[in-house]
């Protein structure tokens, strides 16, 4: 795929809420595209998208040189996570579905105390390196997983963490979850409206941003053009869930660091748990995280 193509001038649907016609331009550019903010939604997408190539990717392989490292967070969240969600459902958690599971740490987790866990993922290489740990892991994409591929029809939590940022169709994604949930749906994304994802959009402050992070890629409302083309907001997900027959319980900005979610890319840093205490004193941590169930008619 060419990668220098020049955006046309308006996209014609929202790659998140499928609404059409309805879209803003922010006027941020990265990589030669256009950041749009969709008026139904209020989220955010790159057009046109950039193709994401995720098999064998440096973060799988990666978490499979960090996996001894890794299994100790699984057993560290798996029960706290699990605690959480028991108090959302109501009663025991015995069933999980892992959305982007990768290496299938999180499965060691949950498996340890007797919770019937299962995994998905995109990257064949990271499923076939979490099914020789022993692992319940399959390569399925999240769209398809509502069609009978899946060794339980329903799942008492279906948890995803930094995943639907990646994907093209959210709306697809939820209606097909929505067709596997027995209980509630725990998902965790970047916020675009984020402290560091709105200074991001202006050029200088992303500038000196790279500088005092290290941190170099283009990024702005969570967007960088290479891992994510979408980015969410707390509305996104309201819209996504009225739109999809899911009922939110939760939906609320999230620390990277958080003691219960923050299983995926935490950082541990001084200057970055100084610079999220104050993003989150001012209500704009890095995440947001969505707890839904589905919708009582």
């Amino acid at each position: 795929m060419n990668n220098n193509v020049s955006p046309s001038p308006h996209p014609a649907i929202c790659p998140i809420c499928r609404s059409e016609n309805d879209f803003t331009s922010t006027e941020v550019r990265i990589a030669e595209r256009v950041i749009y903010v969709c008026e139904e939604c209020l989220g955010y997408f790159l057009f046109p998208p950039m193709y994401v190539e995720y098999l064998d990717s440096k973060w799988s392989k990666s978490r499979k040189e960090k996996w001894e490292n890794d299994i100790q967070v699984g057993h560290k969240f798996a029960p706290r996570i699990c605690k959480r969600a028991e108090y959302y459902l109501g009663r025991p958690v015995q069933s999980i579905l892992e959305i982007g599971c990768g290496s299938g740490f999180m499965g060691e987790g949950f498996n340890s105390f007797s919770c019937d866990y299962t995994g998905i993922d995109i990257d064949s290489k990271s499923i076939e390196f979490a099914q020789s740990r022993g692992i319940d892991a399959y390569c399925l994409s999240v769209e398809n997983a509502g069609k009978d591929t899946l060794p339980r029809s329903e799942y008492d939590l279906i948890i995803s963490s930094n995943v639907f940022e990646h994907l093209d169709n959210p709306y697809t994604a939820f209606q097909s979850l929505r067709k596997i949930c027995g209980g509630i749906i725990i998902t965790i994304v970047p916020n675009a409206k984020g402290l560091f994802a709105l200074l991001k959009t202006n050029k200088s402050m992303q500038k000196l941003i790279q500088l005092v992070s290290g941190y170099k890629r283009e990024n702005a409302y969570s967007i960088d053009g290479y891992w994510h083309n979408i980015g969410y907001s707390l509305e996104t997900f309201r819209c996504l869930c009225e739109k999809t027959g899911l009922e939110p319980l939760k939906i609320a900005p999230m620390g990277k660091n958080d003691r219960v979610f923050g299983f995926v890319q935490r950082n541990s840093s001084f200057k970055y748990k100084l610079a999220e205490g104050i993003a989150g004193l001012l209500g704009m941590d890095n995440e947001i995280i969505s707890i839904a169930t589905l919708k009582s008619f």
